[in-house]
């Protein structure tokens, strides 16, 4: 998994495609979900990895997540880049939203790319 950058939105999306999802019915809706998460970031602005809290997930959005590999604790962590081995590493708190499209069994974890905290100067790899 890459992230890659949303021009329109401003931000950086995780894309998941998840062929073990429920299978979508009639009344499926697409979900979309404000969370929480740590984000690590190693040396030159590398994104490491996303821890995301769990305690506001819905039921429905529980499960899509276990196909990811959250378990029945209230925090799961997505490796971004499992090749870098950093000398340094920064955690910066970010606000996550899910998007789910049953559908396209596509799910989007998505970050903004700048705060007043934070700028990723992506795809370059800066802070």
């Amino acid at each position: 998994m890459r992230p890659c950058y949303d021009v329109r939105d401003d931000r950086i999306v995780v894309v998941f495609s998840v062929p073990l999802a429920p299978a979508p019915s009639p009344t499926s809706a697409p979900i979309r979900a404000p969370l929480t998460g740590l984000l690590d970031v190693g040396d030159g602005g590398h994104l490491l990895g996303l821890e995301v809290s769990l305690e506001a997930a819905s039921p429905a959005l529980w499960t899509l997540l276990s196909v990811l590999g959250a378990t029945e604790s209230d925090r799961f962590y997505l490796e971004l880049d499992e090749r870098s081995r950093p000398r340094a590493v920064r955690t910066l708190p970010v606000s996550v939203e899910v998007r789910w499209e049953p559908q396209s069994a596509r799910l989007e974890l998505s970050f903004p790319r700048r705060t007043e905290d934070y700028e990723f100067l992506f795809p370059v790899g800066s802070t």
